[in-house]
């Protein structure tokens, strides 16, 4: 398939599911309906903590938000990583410019040497833990940003 050339994509059902809560939670707060969220956790069966963690997706660029919807995320992009991502707060660098490098990052995977593609997988992943029916991925909260910062510097373009 020629460069220029992407396949279709479909929406990724869980990040979908995932930013529609995020803006129902939210506009239920907002609305005055809840007054706490402990009290909307506790109407809704999930723990705060979970209900939190999803709802700051409603913060997300309106860019990106139409590109999840659309299908048009990069690959990687799962909602574990814009749970993590959202959790970095004073990493130097803000949400656009991490979707920036994300999205940088995505035609230029297949280009990498193999001990960079291993490297940037070691910032990014901290364990991976194998269950008789489960895998769960443990993300570094600080190896996003650190990546998006070393894209913004111009070090992994270098190293393709």
């Amino acid at each position: 398939m020629p460069d220029h050339v992407r396949p279709e994509r479909t929406p990724d059902s869980t990040l979908v599911k995932a930013l529609a809560r995020a803006f129902r939670w939210k506009r239920m707060l907002e609305s005055g309906e809840f007054a706490t969220i402990a009290e909307l956790a506790e109407r809704e069966g999930i723990a705060a903590p979970y209900l939190t963690r999803t709802m700051r997706l409603s913060h997300l660029s309106p860019d990106l938000v139409e590109s999840i919807l659309e299908g048009r995320q990069p690959r990687h992009l799962t909602l574990e990583v814009l749970w993590k991502a959202a959790q970095v707060k004073d990493a130097g660098i803000n949400e656009a410019e991490t979707c920036a490098a994300l999205a940088r990052l995505d035609p230029l995977w297949d280009e990498l040497f193999p001990a960079e593609q291993a490297r940037i997988v070691t910032m990014l992943v901290e364990g991976v833990d194998i269950g008789k029916d489960s895998l769960n991925i443990r993300l570094r909260v600080d190896g996003l940003g650190g990546l998006a910062r070393e894209m913004f510097a111009g070090e992994m373009g270098a190293a393709a």
